[in-house]
């Protein structure tokens, strides 16, 4: 059980720290593989009718 303030403050604090640091790093990598973009690789996309 947290009874000091500051553990219960840092415990909700730190995913939002890990977030804003590695999300622009998640958004890189998902753009170098290929995944942003899974219906142009699966050929029905509506341009092509």
């Amino acid at each position: 059980m947290l009874r000091d303030p500051f553990s219960l403050v840092f415990s909700l604090l730190q995913p939002l720290v890990f977030l804003a640091l590695f999300a622009p790093l998640l958004g890189a990598w998902s753009a170098t593989t290929g995944s942003a973009t899974p219906a142009r690789s699966s050929g029905s996309s509506p341009e092509r009718s």
